[in-house]
Parts: structure tokens; C-alpha cells; sequence
């Protein structure tokens, strides 16, 4: 299947945009589907297919992983790190 194909690459692009959007508590499935130019259906459907999460998962997850990092690397409090990673 072509979107299993491509599958590295896609999830590198959707982490992309959504680190570079970190920091905007409102940036979420709309606006990511919005920034890859597809509907939020036909994004959830690929990334189900790749990861099997939907696209909400996909995003609190690379939220939380990098508020892992921040917190194991950074000498910031938490509510600092949970307003630099959008929570």
C-alpha cells in the first residue's frame, strides 16, 4: 500500500509541523490536516493505517515525549515546560 511506503517519511513530515507548532496550545488534528492539505478524515484514516493512532494521539504524544526531554535536559520548572510544548 502507498501510504505504508511512504510511511517514514510522512511521520517525519507530520513531526515536523507539529514541533514547529509546539508552543500553540490550539494547534490540533484541524490544523495539522490543514497544514499537510488534507481532510481530517482521509489524515486520520493514513496515520491509523501507519501507527494505528489517530491524529489527536499522534500530536499529545510528540507533545509529551518532548516534555520528557525538556524535563530530563532543561533546568525549567514544569509549568514552563507544559506552556513550551503546548499543555
Amino acid at each position: 500500500m502507498n501510504a505504508i511506503a511512504n510511511a517514514p517519511e510522512f511521520i517525519q513530515k507530520l513531526t515536523n509541523l507539529v514541533e514547529a507548532n509546539l508552543a500553540n496550545e490550539k494547534f490540533g488534528p484541524k490544523e495539522l490536516a490543514r497544514e499537510t492539505n488534507m481532510s481530517h478524515a482521509h489524515l486520520n484514516r493514513k496515520l491509523k493505517i501507519i501507527s494505528n493512532q489517530n491524529v489527536g494521539q499522534f500530536i499529545r504524544e510528540i507533545r509529551l515525549k518532548k516534555a520528557r526531554e525538556l524535563l530530563q535536559d532543561k533546568d525549567l520548572t514544569v509549568a514552563e515546560i507544559s506552556y513550551r510544548v503546548g499543555f
